[in-house]
């Protein structure tokens, strides 16, 4: 469930903070991990009052939830749910990719320094280069420009991001993805959790009008929200606990609340504090002066994002088997097919698109409020009872409109900034430089 939480988006708190300032920025944290927890339950109460044949066959998923909603429009509040699922998963894991490899470009850059040793190896050499007898055999042969365009990008420009994105996708993302079980992936959730960790000990250690301090709100808000939302893999987790109860799952909901608050508050806090207002929108990128435990925990970060991907792509496979076929799990021949072309049009995409925070704004503003506080608060109230839980009804249906309202005002207010770019200096020290493939 951490894991399923924290990921790529805790880069960005810090940054959020900047916008909102340090005591309402630690609010909304606070704020917003209670909110997760209330719509989890929200959830796990719901299931309690969905017919016995799906909790027999296991299928507690926004797919049924949606479609015992109502007899008339419950099938249609279920396409509607499958696609929100479906773009946000997809959002998502491209903007894992991005993050992961740029990351990863950046410590190249910083640690090998392959311009440097290419500069002294060409002055070391000297002279003119003779013309060789099977130059134009190699010009014919279709791996000389594969071979020519590696050279050219990784050991003269330095740039590995491409390279980074495509080998870590097709090596371990892409084999992880095509296991048919999220149980298949509780080690190296584990490992996972530990890079998240060592993330957080590292940056920890290591006066606003209110239209300022609205403006910076609308900025941070999706950028919480974003780091907050993962009740839609909360279900899949509880049918494959084993003793599975409903206790049981409060208790691991209510830890892993406390840790990825714990998580959450020494970035965006400490990140803040350290560089105030010269915070950039990924915190990695802030001027460390090149220091080891920075560039370990880029790796790190990276880490933990590339092993998310797997849960990523099981879940959007799980929704879009449930919207197409009407099952929960598709036929080996099917599911190769369907994730082979989920993560080669994704890692497409992720080549071609290198902007990480608006992506992370453009996603936190639309479809991961809806999924996350929306979603569960519509179910909660079409499945149980009138006369059960009528605080807690009230309240679901409250944050739902508070939270639908923002997301709104968020949204358009981040298309103006795409229109009009904010002038938001960091004090980075490094640039993330990504080839232009076409």
């Amino acid at each position: 469930m951490v894991l399923s939480t924290v990921g790529g988006g805790m880069l960005s708190l810090a940054y959020g903070m900047r916008q909102i300032g340090l005591v309402p920025g630690l609010l909304l944290l606070v704020s917003s991990c209670w909110l997760s927890y209330f719509t989890n339950d929200l959830l796990l109460t719901a299931s309690k009052f969905i017919p016995k044949r799906h909790q027999q066959q296991q299928k507690l998923t926004y797919w049924t939830f949606s479609n015992e909603c109502h007899p008339s429009w419950g099938k249609h509040l279920a396409t509607f749910t499958q696609v929100l699922l479906l773009l946000q998963n997809f959002g998502s894991f491209i903007s894992y990719e991005i993050a992961f490899g740029g990351l990863l470009d950046l410590v190249w850059k910083i640690l090998v320094n392959p311009q440097t040793h290419y500069s002294a190896k060409k002055k070391k050499k000297g002279g003119k280069k003779k013309k060789s007898e099977h130059s134009s055999y190699f010009k014919m042969n279709p791996f000389f420009y594969i071979h020519t365009y590696i050279y050219i990008y990784i050991y003269i420009k330095g740039d590995i991001y491409v390279w980074a994105i495509i080998v870590i996708t097709g090596g371990i993302i892409y084999p992880l993805s095509l296991l048919r079980s999220m149980s298949a992936l509780r080690f190296t959730s584990l490992l996972g959790i530990g890079c998240s960790l060592y993330l957080a000990t590292v940056i920890g250690i290591d006066d606003k009008t209110w239209t300022q301090w609205l403006e910076g709100l609308l900025i941070s808000y999706p950028l919480v929200t974003f780091c907050y939302t993962a009740q839609q893999y909360m279900l899949p987790i509880y049918v494959e606990l084993q003793h599975q109860s409903h206790r049981r799952m409060r208790k691991v909901l209510r830890r892993s609340s406390y840790l990825i608050l714990a998580l959450y508050v020494m970035v965006g806090a400490f990140g803040y504090l350290t560089f105030l207002d010269g915070v950039c929108g990924n915190i990695l990128l802030n001027n460390y002066h090149e220091h080891w435990s920075v560039m370990l925990a880029a790796v790190c970060i990276s880490v933990s994002m590339v092993l998310a991907q797997p849960i990523t792509t099981y879940a959007w496979r799980m929704n879009l088997a449930e919207m197409l076929f009407d099952v929960k799990q598709l036929s080996l021949q099917k599911h190769v097919v369907i994730t082979t072309l989920f993560t080669l049009f994704t890692m497409v995409l992720s080549l071609l698109l290198t902007d990480i925070e608006t992506v992370f704004a453009l996603l936190g503003a639309t479809t991961f409020p809806a999924i996350g506080f929306v979603l569960p608060a519509i179910f909660f109230v079409c499945l149980v009872p009138k006369d059960k839980f009528p605080y807690r009804r009230r309240f679901a249906i409250f944050q739902a409109f508070v939270i639908t309202l923002i997301s709104l005002v968020s949204f358009f207010y981040q298309i103006y900034t795409l229109l009009y770019p904010l002038d938001l200096p960091c004090r980075s020290v490094h640039a993330i430089q990504t080839s232009n493939l076409f």
